[in-house]
């Protein structure tokens, strides 16, 4: 089942949710980004999820799929008007980076979570200017960032970030529910799939990654 962006870009996000049987929506974006020392290599923007945050009333939460990494976003709230809004407010809110949606391609996932039934949207994410990921990674909490480091700021709902490459995805520990502790870039499986889905579909575009990413393919290719 194909996802119509157009449509996606001007129904409200109550009546997408009524329209499709959603309880609740939530969107995301893939950032992709490089290295000034080696172009040909593109990084996504992943964030560690904090074990608990706060809501929007002040209450502290416990937060789903505590300590794996994903792509920023979350739920989406009626003065959003549509789910792209929500997205680029995820953002904003997530990382400090001001993006827009770049390309017609959209991911859908739906599942079932805690008694409610969700669709979460994935789209992916251009820039005003040129961005390079000069610093790889964050491992502290809101660690100060360098005068030439990227202007990330995390929020309490993240504990990290990380810009990873294919491989470091391809070989990401899946995140199991039963398990107590599980180390390194732990993942869940819907999201690894995605972006891997990602690498693939960006490697048949001559895109010229030195100008960040340019104007994507224009033909929606959209997918579910």
């Amino acid at each position: 089942m194909e996802t119509d962006y157009e449509i996606l870009n001007i129904e409200a996000v109550e009546a997408h949710c009524q329209k499709n049987g959603f309880e609740r929506v939530s969107g995301s974006t893939i950032i992709p980004g490089y290295r000034s020392d080696d172009l040909s290599t593109v990084h996504i923007l992943l964030l560690k999820r904090s074990p608990e945050s706060k809501d929007d009333a002040g209450v502290l939460k416990k937060n789903s799929f505590p300590y794996t990494w994903e792509c920023p976003g979350g739920g989406a709230k009626l003065e959003d008007k549509t789910i792209p809004k929500t997205i680029v407010r995820e953002i904003h809110e997530e990382t400090g980076l001001k993006l827009q949606i770049a390309s017609d391609r959209v991911y859908c996932v739906r599942f079932d979570h805690r008694g409610y039934r969700m669709a979460k949207y994935i789209a992916i994410a251009t820039f005003g200017e040129e961005i390079q990921c000069q610093r790889l990674s964050s491992d502290k909490f809101q660690e100060p960032r360098d005068s030439d480091g990227m202007a990330i700021q995390l929020s309490d709902e993240h504990l990290a970030y990380l810009w990873a490459t294919e491989e470091q995805i391809q070989n990401a520990v899946l995140y199991n529910p039963q398990a107590t502790e599980q180390s390194g870039l732990v993942m869940v499986e819907s999201n690894r799939k995605i972006l891997l889905d990602f690498f693939s579909w960006l490697k048949k575009h001559d895109l010229r990654m030195e100008y960040a990413l340019p104007e994507l393919d224009p033909q929606p290719t959209n997918r579910m």
